[in-house]
């Protein structure tokens, strides 16, 4: 993944993803999703956690920190682990245009272009935020699993690791916002 311009703003994205997303109003308008938010990695995972305790009331349980050895001799010891790569979750609104808009330099929304427009900055990115389902540390969500069954309890867990912005300045011809 690299660094580079999406439609308007700088972004990680890949060669053959989507960069943005450009929306013709019925009013003439159009909107600029410009700016890809990637979550860089994704796993999610159930498991047998049949050996470790749990808190109904919760809904939670304990695990050893691994999908391993979370079992007994008389579970069925197993082990679901999806792994999905960088993908865009969604894109960020980086510019609204009026239909009368004319870019007069050829150079971006500037205050000297005729028309009006609104434009949306944003922060750069807060690379690799790390997040999981259930956020306690050595807990899974639990899952009794089959009642037919001894032993069948399941972990569960879901983490990922994604690029997160905040906005930063808001444009409005020929208004200029600070966001704080």
């Amino acid at each position: 993944m690299e660094y580079r311009n999406s439609l308007e703003e700088k972004t990680f994205i890949k060669d053959h993803h989507t960069a943005g997303v450009k929306v013709l109003q019925t009013d003439g308008s159009t909107y600029n999703y410009g700016l890809a938010v990637y979550n860089n990695s994704k796993i999610e995972a159930t498991f047998d956690n049949s050996v470790n305790t749990f808190d109904n009331r919760k809904g939670l349980a304990n695990y050893n920190g691994t999908l391993n050895n979370n079992n007994t001799n008389s579970s069925d010891k197993s082990i679901n682990k999806i792994t999905t790569g960088g993908y865009a979750h969604s894109y960020l609104l980086t510019s609204v245009i009026s239909s009368d808009y004319e870019d007069i330099d050829n150079n971006g929304l500037t205050t000297n272009d005729l028309g009006s427009y609104t434009k949306f900055e944003y922060n750069d990115p807060i690379k690799d935020y790390k997040w999981r389902v259930p956020f306690e540390k050595n807990k899974v969500s639990h899952n009794n699993g089959l009642f037919s069954k001894i032993m069948t309890k399941k972990g569960i867990i879901f983490m990922e690791q994604k690029n997160s912005f905040m906005l930063k300045e808001l444009l409005l011809k020929p208004t200029l916002l600070f966001l704080i």
